[in-house]
């Protein structure tokens, strides 16, 4: 509802806005200030907190409103009280704890609350169908970007979603408060899954999976190299479109498993191949025989490669994940068995597959270190961060395993573990 408030000027003031209808009254002068729009602020949830306005007029933890000139852009501030936490906002208005809206009618913003160490939502994606969801990672506002795979007619949060067969990945984007903002889905006539993602500090979002066969990426169709191939995808955090699509691949089995970002932007990706694999050279990088590691770092701007390693040697070698640390190094972690070459450093297994953890410097041309965790039975990471310059990696173990701190044996088949390593 547009609202006309009358301005009050003493008489013989020199106020004269261009356009503004006016009046004599007597020893006043009013003038019309121009169409008001109600702006009101509704608290959600079992917390409680304070929604402020800047231009001042709301400062209220429960429903309440003011009255603005048309146009006036208000800034909304969420302050939690001791005990809650600020979910996310909506109506209309997005951000941390901070947002933005532009007056241009009447608008009521909600703003969500909730306890402490409390359930905030939950959401179900899928169909009737087998459906993954493998990976999340929270874009600088606190929206959450969540990557995997996903079957025919399934419901991503928008309704039931077409699929091009098999499996098909998924990138989809959510506010803080549980609402989808949006779902890009990228399919071919075989499985195609998004593995692992991560977010950019521009709020951008970078996918990492495979593919099998012709599949669009939202610049037009690509066939790949032969069986599966690995895939690395930059979306743009505001509606998902796509910045770049790289192909990694060669004639047999290629995935792409893990992504991380450099401290200047630029991306860090790994997994494995069989044969051979195009990088971004001219010619394929030959192998070493069953399945080999590969590690490549990339251009944040368009996805070219700026390096590339190919580590491996007799028996299966898998890059699982891959992290950097705070002054730029490269890790990576995943299993083999046999023996592995860092290129510098060789490591034997004790049986099975065992678990490997290296670091490179930022450039890829040093091996910092490399170590090995195992034993007769199979150990494998399934995920790696760096917590400053100090590794932190989880998975799994059979049979018994040491982390540096002497053998743990499994309490039954596969258990878990977590360790927190020093830099070498």
């Amino acid at each position: 509802m547009r609202r006309h408030w009358p301005l009050l000027v003493a008489a013989g003031c020199s106020f004269d806005p261009a356009g503004v209808a006016r009046r004599d009254a007597g020893s006043v002068i009013v003038i019309d200030a121009g169409p008001m729009h109600h702006l009101a602020t509704l608290p959600l949830g079992a917390g409680a907190g304070l929604m402020t306005s800047s231009p001042a007029g709301i400062a209220c933890g429960a429903l309440c409103g003011a009255d603005f000139p048309a146009g006036t852009r208000v800034t909304l501030t969420a302050g939690a009280d001791t005990g809650s936490v600020f979910v996310g906002w909506g109506g209309g208005c997005t951000g941390d704890q901070v947002c933005e809206v532009t007056l241009d009618g009447d608008l009521t913003v909600t703003g969500a609350f909730a306890p402490r160490e409390s359930h905030l939502w939950s959401r179900e994606l899928g169909g009737a169908e087998n459906d993954q969801g493998n990976d999340l990672a929270v874009a600088p506002n606190g929206d959450l970007f969540v990557t995997g795979a996903t079957t025919d007619e399934s419901n991503l949060g928008a309704g039931p979603m077409s699929g091009s067969g098999g499996l098909d990945i998924f990138v989809s984007r959510w506010s803080a408060a549980g609402d989808e903002l949006w779902t890009r889905r990228f399919g071919g006539p075989a499985d195609d899954v998004g593995v692992s993602l991560v977010t950019t500090a521009d709020g951008d979002v970078v996918m990492v999976g495979y593919f099998n066969g012709p599949i669009d990426f939202g610049q037009g169709t690509v066939g790949g190299y032969g069986s599966f191939d690995a895939c690395l995808i930059r979306l743009a955090g505001d509606d998902g479109h796509t910045k770049w699509a790289r192909v990694i691949g060669g004639g047999l089995v290629d995935l792409g498993l893990g992504v991380a970002l450099a401290p200047n932007g630029d991306m860090l990706a790994t997994g494995y191949f069989e044969g051979g694999v195009f990088l971004g050279d001219a010619a394929p990088r030959g192998g070493f025989g069953g399945a080999d590691i590969w590690l490549t770092r990339v251009s944040a701007d368009d996805g070219r490669q700026i390096w590339s390693k190919v580590i491996g040697n007799v028996g299966d070698d898998i890059g699982r994940s891959v992290a950097v640390t705070a002054d730029g190094d490269v890790l990576i972690a995943g299993q083999f068995s046999l023996s592995v070459d860092f290129g510098g450093a060789v490591l034997t297994s004790a049986g099975g597959y065992d678990t490997y953890l290296a670091r490179y410097s930022g450039d890829g041309a040093t091996l910092r270190w490399a170590r090995r965790f195992g034993s007769a039975g199979g150990e494998i990471p399934l995920d790696l961060a760096a917590d400053g310059d100090r590794p932190v990696m989880a998975g799994i173990f059979d049979f018994a395993i040491d982390l540096g701190a002497g053998g743990k044996a499994t309490a039954g088949s596969y258990d878990a573990f977590i360790d927190r390593y020093r830099d070498r």
